[in-house]
């Protein structure tokens, strides 16, 4: 995924980068690349959420909610068909995976894992549901979650055979650092900010 940004020149001081879409280009990449062209005294950089929005009117809020500065800034853009939960701990997937499985309905979940959680060790699965838990990579390999996340989700969309009955996809949260910003971003955009505590 690429990383949108934009030059706000509206301070009578500075300018500032302003990170409008996270991606695989990260704030302390462009950082290091303002520092190393000695601009760091007059250019800063900064997400879009950093934004101090204090000083504005509701409606001036409301308006900057309407404004779409950039492809992928809506959550409609990375949503699934399907409703998206994000589970916050990796230890959760197990009692999700036996709550659904006493009732009867496992077939109609879809979980989406790292190498790391309880689900992918196929010991832990029924043979009939192991088609249901997708693993997009490993925890310490954050391109290849980034390059394997949201091709899966489409495919739980596109596929009508393998998951023509899912109802309910749950997916793991990642570290919000590097690339980690830029999959948290899509994710919490995708679920309508759904988690599972």
């Amino acid at each position: 995924e690429s990383t949108i940004i934009k030059l706000d020149d509206s301070h009578d001081t500075h300018q500032r980068i302003v990170i409008l879409r996270p991606g695989g280009v990260t704030k302390e990449m462009i950082v290091a690349l303002v520092e190393e062209c000695h601009l760091s005294d007059t250019l800063t950089v900064v997400h879009t959420h950093e934004i101090a929005s204090s000083t504005k009117t509701q409606k001036e809020k409301e308006a900057d909610e309407e404004v779409v500065e950039a492809p992928g800034m809506k959550y409609k853009h990375y949503a699934p068909k399907k409703p998206l939960f994000l589970v916050r701990s990796r230890e959760l997937f197990a009692e999700i995976y036996e709550y659904y499985k006493t009732k009867n309905v496992l077939s109609k979940i879809a979980f989406i894992v790292t190498s790391e959680n309880v689900l992918a060790m196929e010991h832990t699965l029924e043979k009939n549901n192991q088609q249901n838990v997708l693993v997009i990579g490993a925890t310490n390999d954050l391109n290849e979650i980034g390059a394997n996340l949201f091709k899966t989700l489409r495919t739980i969309d596109d596929d009508a055979v393998l998951y023509q009955d899912i109802e309910v996809i749950f997916c793991e949260m990642f570290e919000e650092n590097d690339v980690g910003v830029a999959i948290m971003n899509r994710l919490q955009k995708a679920s309508q900010s759904n988690v599972v505590i």
